[in-house]
């Protein structure tokens, strides 16, 4: 029976070019780096390591936001983006696991998982983050020759509303982008663990630019570990119009909306997940009701 076992063969390329031609030729080829995940998920294919390239390793920065390499770490992410990186969004990446997870934990890695979203998804695409992906191509005769096309997408546009990373096995993602933006308030909340917990698990973050009258540039997003990822342009943009202090009545309505399309964009998350973002959603606008009557 033991003869029946495939032992996965390793790949260990130095460049990115070497990682895109290894990748075409082996697309169920598992990409490995800080196997946090992999490592609790035996699996028979093929490892491709990207320890070694050094293009995925990569930090820069301007003004207007800071570009990672997606095998930096999360541990990597925090100590280079400290001064870019608002605080409730630092303090939201520094919750993520201990400090030894976040050490070996890649930023990539923690996107691109298949089954499961984590924490890091639902943070990055509540501050309008991006990742560049590069799709890969065979052509030539008998496709022998890989080439690779690259995008950048926003990481809200990398999930379906039921968690599932969009992407095939034909793709690579290389970099992310996180703007840096002074003027907009970010608040997460997050419930359970995910790996203990999933079907209670929940995500929560919210992000806006307060004004005069209320807040502009409302964007809530919400995940859940195995069974949906929330985000919805409609109810954002309805949320512009709500004044602050905000009515209860108001409030109310909201939360109907809400729980309306949070039913018809992730219908497998549980009654419990549901409860839990409506009890987190009005907390929240509570809370900023509240900051809104002090200055009043």
């Amino acid at each position: 029976m033991a003869d029946n076992i495939k032992t996965p063969s390793i790949y260990l390329p130095k460049t990115l070019s070497d990682l895109i031609t290894e990748k075409g030729r082996n697309p169920d080829a598992v990409l490995f780096a800080g196997g946090t995940f992999i490592m609790t998920r035996p699996t028979s294919n093929d490892i491709i390591s990207i320890l070694g390239v050094p293009e995925l390793q990569k930090v820069t920065h301007t003004d207007r936001f800071l570009e990672i390499g997606s095998a930096i770490t999360i541990e990597q992410l925090l100590n280079t983006g400290s001064y870019l990186l608002s605080k409730s969004t630092f303090n939201a990446i520094e919750s993520i696991g201990t400090t030894v997870i976040r050490s070996r934990a890649t930023v990539g890695g923690a996107l691109c998982s298949r089954s499961m979203r984590f924490s890091l998804s639902c943070i990055l695409a509540t501050i309008g983050a991006q990742a560049e992906i590069r799709t890969i191509q065979k052509r030539g005769f008998k496709g022998k020759r890989i080439k690779s096309i690259q995008n950048w997408y926003n990481i809200r546009k990398l999930y379906s509303p039921s968690g599932d990373f969009m992407f095939g096995n034909n793709v690579v993602m290389t970099r992310i982008r996180i703007p840096a933006r002074d003027d907009a308030v970010q608040i997460f909340r997050f419930l359970e663990a995910p790996m203990k917990n999933p079907s209670q698990a929940v995500y929560f973050g919210f992000e806006y630019t307060p004004n005069q009258n209320g807040i502009s540039q409302p964007t809530l997003c919400v995940a859940y570990p195995e069974t949906g990822f929330f985000f919805s342009q409609d109810f954002n943009a309805g949320l512009s119009s709500l004044s602050m202090p905000a009515e209860k009545k108001a409030v109310d309505e909201q939360c109907r909306i809400l729980r309306e399309k949070l039913s018809e964009a992730c219908p497998e998350i549980t009654e419990v997940q549901k409860a839990r973002t409506i009890r987190l959603f009005t907390s929240v606008i509570q809370e900023i009701s509240q900051q809104f009557m002090t200055l009043v």
